[in-house]
């Protein structure tokens, strides 16, 4: 155990100092050269909005489900529960099973300024269906009306 460790360890400091002899050597970003020819007309071609505080609301719309779009299966049971600081956290399992199952965390995506569990419940629902487990997915507090690390306290509070 402890040779893995200075091995790791030395092989970190190496490359510390490999990575601080190049630094001379990295060049401004050039987004034409890292991305794979196949892939430059999609990424071309994305209406990208630069998200501000004046528009934010707006951008964070198209990201709510309304209820009635939200997929429904008789075999996954889906509910909220409130915890501590009415924290929200949806919960996914298998309808029907009894005894212990596996389960993990599922922290949505958004740059953590947007996003709500509801946007991944399809996918929830296949993984639940593949893996037969429960998943909780908090819909943490988004900046910037609460700064970091107001989301990762809320998904460690979850």
């Amino acid at each position: 155990m402890k040779k893995n460790f200075y091995a790791i360890f030395i092989i970190s400091i190496v490359l510390a100092f490999y990575g601080i002899s190049c630094a001379e050597e990295i060049q401004a970003w050039n987004i034409e050269k890292m991305i794979h020819p196949d892939l430059k007309q999609a990424f071309t071609q994305q209406n990208y909005m630069a998200i501000t505080h004046e528009n934010i609301n707006e951008v964070r719309k198209n990201f709510i489900v309304a209820p009635e779009n939200l997929p429904k299966d008789s075999e996954i049971e889906i509910y909220d529960e409130i915890i501590s600081n009415n924290l929200r956290v949806r919960v996914y399992k298998p309808a029907n099973v009894t005894g212990k199952l596996p389960a993990f965390l599922w922290i949505h995506g958004g740059g953590h300024i947007l996003g709500t569990p509801e946007a991944n419940e399809q996918l929830m629902i296949d993984i639940i269906k593949r893996v037969k487990c429960i998943i909780a997915q908090p819909d943490y507090r988004l900046a910037p009306e609460f700064p970091y690390p107001a989301d990762l306290d809320d998904c460690m509070t979850a």
